[in-house]
């Protein structure tokens, strides 16, 4: 049987980083835009790729495991065991961190595996899976996050995971965090090395990335549900981020080798 850890909301994190410590690499697997929020914020601690085409990540070739793999479980059918097990038979040597709203496990852990896995609730928050991996980690781990987001920080992701569909300002983002908008943008900026805003359109991009990968839907169904203007401004905003359009993205986007050695399969 593998081993299990049950998630802990105040465990200590294991060792830190300092500036010239590597990123660890990590697998996210979610299937909502809200968890793909808390692997942006990710990127402070992790080299982070997000894969929405969740079995083709699994199924291509690996060069190069990554030291986590976050699956979010959405609890239906027989998928979701299968897919752990497909993770945890490719990934032997990865730690692999369920999210999961339900505390039934039947049927998830049947393969021998060396590999080191815990649940966490589903929807996580994102200090308590910041912790949660921490655990996980041996101590002294060079890799190991280095701590908490700050409270307001913290507020103003949940926030926009909340309500990236609908109009957000940094001056309503900073109201629900609970501080002025420039003393956000300050918190902000020395956690994540990002802003606000640039937060909300990485993650609106992210959005659109899945309904283009995982759906038939059109541009302005797409531009609607990951909260943008409309199709053109989807459009200008995802080639100028990305260097591709939409349509190209929905053909070969999560095709290409990624950082960290993952690629599709063919």
């Amino acid at each position: 049987m593998p081993r299990q850890l049950t998630a802990r909301g105040n465990c200590p994190l294991n060792g830190g980083l300092t500036p010239s410590t590597p990123r660890q690499e990590l697998l996210l697997l979610p299937t909502q835009g809200a968890t793909a929020a808390i692997g942006l914020a990710l990127e402070r601690e992790f080299l982070t790729s997000i894969r929405w085409r969740r079995w083709e990540a699994l199924g291509g070739a690996i060069e190069r495991p990554p030291a986590v793999v976050v699956i979010e479980l959405d609890g239906r059918g027989s998928e979701d065991p299968c897919l752990v097990h497909a993770a945890m038979t490719r990934l032997p040597g990865s730690l692999l961190l369920l999210l999961m709203s339900a505390t039934d496990l039947d049927g998830i852990f049947k393969l021998p595996t060396p590999t080191a896995v815990a649940v966490c609730p589903n929807p996580p928050g994102l200090n308590g899976l910041l912790a949660q991996i921490g655990a996980m980690m041996p101590a002294g781990h060079s890799g190991a996050p280095r701590g908490g987001f700050p409270l307001h920080v913290t507020r103003a992701i949940e926030h926009i995971a909340r309500h990236y569909p609908d109009p957000l300002t940094r001056r309503n983002i900073a109201a629900a965090a609970g501080i002025t908008a420039p003393h956000l943008a300050e918190l902000f900026r020395r956690a994540t090395s990002s802003t606000p805003h640039d937060f909300v359109t990485r993650l609106r991009l992210e959005v659109a990335k899945r309904w283009l990968v995982t759906t038939d839907a059109k541009l302005e169904t797409i531009a609607e549900a990951a909260g943008f203007c409309d199709a053109s401004h989807l459009f200008r905003v995802f080639r100028s981020r990305t260097g591709m359009s939409p349509g190209r993205y929905r053909i070969e986007g999560e095709r290409a080798p990624s950082a960290l050695g993952l690629s599709a399969s063919s």
